[in-house]
């Protein structure tokens, strides 16, 4: 037995996991149309995802969609949406994407209770929300039963190349997308093959008339709205690693992949590079809006250090305690002069350039260096420390996090136990890992 299919064995929910989240999430529903019922609300509950579409793993979570009537007012829908997931759970969380909802669990299972509007297909939706009915409607009309496995193995490939999901931490593909390309092209094998001999951007359907207006690495038009394209969450890494990926799957075996023989790596102090990492507090937000403000703090500091000459080579970020940003420069200390570069002496700007510098305290210059002026001037910061403290307080680091410029620590974990992990994190990545 191959490594895919071992893989699908020990996920595919047995017919006692069937019955077990039966039992579950009938009875939530029966609850949500007495509420309606009772209330005289024009709204139905439905399943969707990847339970109600039969391409579940094992342990999955259930989403269950309230759908309103396009009558009631949004902020009428996302109250009782509220109100009806709070009544259904002992310990009820509140969640937000576009609408409110409520996360809660029965038995271990993970369940969202999701409110959206009611729509048929070709109308208009009024939220994104809306058309995921649409979407588990689509996929059960076209995807065959031995599909169903197909998109299993998909998802768990997907999976063991960390680009399953369509979360920003991940944006990769989401369980849609791998139904979706399962219904086009018939099997997982087919699908590795055309990612396999994929060269630049994915479009999907090929040809089609709806992609031009994309420009995104990834494109495959949502059957069910082709304003939309379903693949937008893929970024370029996702994209190429799924490429990589399914190259090395069907061409260098299995084991390159599964058994992910990364081989000996040096130690990492033999590297004489500076490796540091940048730690403010977590606010307690959802990935989807705190890990964009993360990147950009990142990318903050990246810049800075950067202007400042320390020659930031590559990152990682950590966000499961606190937020940590790992940066690697090629130095810790720059020298005390730089060199900055004035105009050409062809312009009149050039006499700007002598009256500033020759009025200010530097090592050398201005000087000529074939048409151009140069002045060697002191730096302000030689330190990653000092530069990225100093300079910090003029960026914005995200609108969550701009609170805690003050708490910043910075630290070498070469020497800081407390950031060993993600420095080993850092160190021992390796494809797909």
């Amino acid at each position: 037995m191959n490594y895919i299919d071992q893989l699908l064995l020990e996920n595919r929910p047995t017919p006692d996991d069937d019955k077990r989240y039966l039992s579950i999430v009938e009875p939530i529903l029966e609850k949500i149309r007495k509420f309606c019922n009772s209330k005289g609300i024009d709204a139905d509950p439905i399943v969707v995802g990847s339970y109600a579409k039969g391409t579940n793993l094992k342990n999955g979570d259930v989403d269950i969609f309230i759908r309103f009537d396009r009558k009631y007012k949004t902020q009428y829908m996302e109250k009782m949406g509220l109100e009806i997931g709070r009544s259904l759970f002992k310990e009820p969380v509140e969640k937000y994407a576009e609408h409110p909802y409520i996360m809660g669990n029965v038995d271990g299972v993970k369940i969202d209770i999701v409110p959206c509007y009611r729509i048929n297909p070709g109308e208009k939706k009024i939220s994104s929300v809306d058309r995921t009915p649409l979407h588990s409607e689509y996929v059960k009309e076209n995807l065959t039963e031995d599909g169903k496995d197909e998109v299993r193995k998909l998802k768990l490939f997907f999976k063991v190349l960390n680009i399953y999901g369509s979360q920003v931490t991940v944006s990769g593909f989401s369980g849609y997308i791998c139904e979706l390309l399962i219904i086009q092209m018939g099997t997982f094998e087919s699908v590795c093959s055309y990612f396999s001999g994929l060269h630049g951007r994915m479009i999907l359907p090929p040809g089609s008339k709806y992609t031009d207006k994309f420009t995104s690495p990834a494109v495959l038009i949502d059957p069910c709205d082709s304003d939309r394209n379903a693949a937008a969450a893929v970024s370029l890494q996702s994209l190429s690693t799924a490429k990589l990926g399914c190259r090395i799957f069907l061409k260098m075996g299995q084991e390159y992949i599964f058994e992910n023989k990364g081989g000996k790596f040096l130690n990492v102090e033999e590297r004489n590079t500076a490796i540091r990492v940048f730690s403010i507090p977590k606010p307690d937000l959802i990935d989807d809006i705190l890990y964009p403000q993360v990147v950009k703090f990142r990318d903050v500091i990246i810049g800075i250090l950067n202007q400042g000459g320390f020659q930031p080579t590559s990152s990682y970020i950590d966000t499961e305690k606190d937020i940590s940003v790992l940066i690697e420069c090629d130095h810790a200390i720059v020298p005390n002069m730089v060199i900055h570069q004035g105009p050409s002496v062809d312009f009149e700007n050039a006499l700007d350039f002598m009256k500033k510098w020759t009025g200010i305290e530097r090592f050398s210059g201005p000087y000529i260096v074939g048409d151009r002026l140069y002045v060697g001037v002191k730096r302000e910061c030689v330190t990653i420390e000092s530069c990225v403290r100093k300079n910090i307080e003029t960026f914005d680091i995200g609108k969550n996090l701009n609170k805690y410029k003050d708490e910043l620590e910075i630290t070498d974990p070469l020497r800081t136990p407390a950031n060993s992990t993600i420095l080993k994190k850092y160190t021992s990545r390796y494809f797909p890992k």
